[in-house]
């Protein structure tokens, strides 16, 4: 990625044979010529200025390339407004390729405050734009997608060009959450434990979890330790949220506040799948010996 890079940003020009060695297809070629992405002149195609093979990696999903090439932007432009946009892709990109630990790391310490527009003189609606990358880095994909889309829509009315490469990614981002929203439900409901045990590990092996990921993830290792007959502490210590008494391992009480649950109303979704699989586990722990459950206060 490097290379392609240094091509772009000392000449503008990339040799074809290039792009068709190691990243691209012809018809990957043909497409991005073809869409105005770039120019093509003899052997070569022409872009004008790194940033637009990262909005070419975007449009043709190749998510993993793109985090690479991403990796090189950030490194090489030390504008502070850049960073946050940079910052902002990384965020997305977590939820459509697969991450290395160190990529999880990074992602893990990304705040609103890392991704949020700085210089409002640089965008009309910088409010708006923030407003949807704070719903996104909370995590609500969805409603990040329906702001987005009221943004670009004043943007085309000004005929002013916007970030599409954003919509694209909260787009793919909507759809693969609710795939995986999907079969973590399924699996739930059907007290199918060892698979959503599997289905989970393998999404915290490539990415940072959610809150709530997390949440799932331990009532159902709880669960199934306690299937096993193996000790499992559970805590009497009261947290300041639904999902925290769970993180916590309150399940009683967390059940308790599962039917009020404020987070309902942005989070439906993860509050339902949570509140099935605690439902499961109070129930064995009150059906129980006594013996399989430790009950203790934080310390």
């Amino acid at each position: 990625m490097d290379i392609i890079y240094n091509y772009i940003l000392h000449n503008k020009q990339v040799p074809i044979q290039l792009l068709l060695k190691d990243f691209f297809s012809v018809k990957d070629v043909n497409f991005i010529v073809d869409n105005g992405y770039c120019t093509s002149h003899d052997e070569f195609i022409i872009i004008d200025k790194p940033d637009t093979f990262f909005d070419i990696l975007i449009e043709l999903k190749k998510y993993d390339l793109a985090l690479d090439y991403l990796e090189i932007l950030r490194k090489n432009n030390n504008d502070v407004n850049k960073k946050q946009d940079y910052n902002y892709y990384y965020y997305l990109l977590s939820y459509l390729t697969n991450l290395n630990d160190t990529q999880k790391e990074y992602v893990s310490l990304i705040k609103y405050d890392d991704v949020k527009i700085l210089d409002k003189q640089i965008c009309f609606i910088a409010g708006m734009v923030n407003g949807v990358r704070r719903r996104t880095i909370k995590g609500r994909f969805e409603d990040a997608k329906i702001d987005d889309e009221k943004v670009a829509a004043m943007y085309k009315n000004r005929n002013v060009k916007y970030d599409i490469s954003q919509s694209k990614m909260i787009n793919d981002i909507v759809i693969k959450e609710n795939e995986k929203y999907e079969i973590l439900y399924v699996l739930a409901t059907n007290e199918r434990y060892e698979e959503l045990l599997i289905y989970l590990d393998y999404l915290n092996k490539n990415r940072v979890l959610t809150r709530y990921e997390r949440a799932m993830l331990t009532l159902v290792c709880d669960f199934i330790n306690l299937q096993k007959g193996i000790n499992e502490e559970v805590y009497t210590n009261r947290g300041d949220s639904f999902v925290e008494n769970v993180l916590i391992k309150n399940y009683h009480y967390a059940l308790y506040l599962s039917e009020t649950c404020e987070e309902k109303q942005t989070h439906l979704k993860e509050i339902t799948i949570i509140t099935t699989l605690l439902k499961k586990v109070v129930s064995y722990i009150d059906q129980n010996s006594n013996s399989l459950i430790k009950k203790r206060t934080l310390k």
